[in-house]
């Protein structure tokens, strides 16, 4: 049987083998309805809906799942047990999602003068329209553009089914224009000869340089963007005669929560605006899963029934709490757990020690050590398996530490699948 589980983590996008999104319900639910607002269309303006966490929460991974609803049709978010939509498959209700990141945007030559508040609008749906007529490339890069690369190619596809590479050619041309609210606006029009009425664009790594710095991954990609750079999406939101220029053109915005901190005004902002924190999965959310794939996926199921007792709380708390790692975790778990020959704590002290992404970023194997955990009545319950000891004596990062210490560090590079 088929491992069932992602070895990267959910941070991948490949429509053709995606965990479902789990839990997250408060979040599902605005999304659902600010789904809805924009159908009704009936406020006549720009919508915006942020949704603000921590770096490795899964803001991303949202992002690509609003994609993910449109293009497949076996997409589910699993919510109170049950799998759900945001959005019917095939673009049947004519929203396309688009999916681009912040730098994008403020690093095009041809855009950056325009991030004032009457051009922040047009200027990112140019950025994002104009990934249809040239798409990103799926085979360079890092994760993050491959995963854009991947979305485009999957939308396009489905475009190209309602004619669009007639009217592409038209597209590129509108484009091109200087005046940006003219090649948005025109652009959108020629969309709706194939039935799209409305685009949501899905701005992500809306952040600053100390994002970048307290999450200790200053990678090549990440570019903290300039504070005024992002002031401005506060004032955007704030001028409802901008937004009234554009009702066709909404946003999900992918926040850090320093940035948060700029658009805290906006909490109580009036229409179509919705401001929502992401939280960590508890752990019912995993017994939702479980419930899910027993009752919708049998073929699943089959290869997840007979783990050993203890195993999927074990390694969830070890994980932080974090799909993604869980993931990780559950994938070297499945590949070894040798029908149940090894108790749990010895399945998770093996991945701790023989996983290099665990020994780097998750477990701290040294604290196994009896050195570090003296003996008391604790360790002899561990002996007798009545405690998880790969929870109790493996020690993995709070994402509460105190930033720059070592454990911070290990916490928010645990936090990446």
């Amino acid at each position: 049987m088929r491992n069932p589980w992602m070895p990267q983590g959910v941070s991948i996008f490949d429509p053709d083998n995606m965990s479902p999104v789990v839990g997250q319900k408060d979040v599902f639910q605005k999304l659902l309805k600010y789904k809805r607002d924009i159908l009704d269309n009936s406020h006549q303006l720009a919508g915006f809906f942020l949704l603000v966490g921590g770096w490795g929460l899964g803001k991303s991974r949202v992002g690509h799942e609003v994609c993910r609803h449109a293009v497949d049709p076996d997409a589910d978010w699993i919510v109170d047990g049950c799998g759900q939509r945001l959005l019917e498959p095939g673009l049947k209700e004519g929203i396309l999602p688009l999916f681009i990141c912040y730098d994008q945007v403020t690093s095009d030559k041809t855009l950056a003068d325009h991030l004032t508040i009457e051009g922040w609008i047009p200027a990112c749906a140019v950025k994002a329209l104009r990934f249809l007529v040239h798409p990103p490339s799926a085979t360079t890069g890092h994760t993050s553009r491959r995963n854009q690369a991947r979305i485009f190619d999957r939308l396009i596809q489905l475009l190209n089914a309602k004619g669009f590479e007639a009217v592409k050619p038209e597209l590129a041309k509108a484009l091109e224009s200087k005046d940006l609210a003219k090649a948005a606006n025109d652009a959108l029009a020629i969309l709706q000869k194939l039935g799209i009425k409305q685009l949501l664009v899905i701005v992500d790594e809306l952040e600053d340089i100390t994002d970048v710095e307290r999450d200790g991954l200053q990678e090549d990609h990440r570019v903290g963007i300039e504070k005024e750079k992002l002031t401005v999406v506060a004032r955007v939101i704030k001028r409802e005669d901008t937004r009234l220029d554009f009702p066709q053109i909404n946003f999900l915005l992918l926040t850090a929560k320093s940035v948060s901190g700029f658009l805290g005004g906006i909490k109580a902002l009036e229409r179509r605006t919705e401001y929502v924190e992401l939280q960590s999965n508890a752990f019912h959310d995993v017994e939702d899963y479980w419930q899910y794939v027993k009752s919708n996926r049998p073929e699943i199921w089959a290869s997840m029934k007979d783990y050993p007792d203890g195993l999927k709380e074990a390694a969830f708390f070890a994980a932080n709490r974090n799909f993604g790692w869980f993931n990780v975790i559950m994938y070297f778990c499945h590949q070894n757990h040798h029908g149940n020959a090894l108790p749990v704590p010895k399945l998770l002290q093996q991945f701790a020690e023989q996983d290099s992404r665990a020994s780097r970023s998750v477990f701290d194997v040294r604290a196994t050590s009896p050195v570090m955990i003296p003996a008391d009545a604790d360790t002899f319950m561990a002996a007798t398996n009545l405690l998880p000891t790969a929870i109790s004596s493996s020690k993995i990062s709070s994402s509460h530490a105190t930033p720059g210490s070592k454990s911070s560090t290990s916490a928010r590079a645990a936090r990446s699948p």
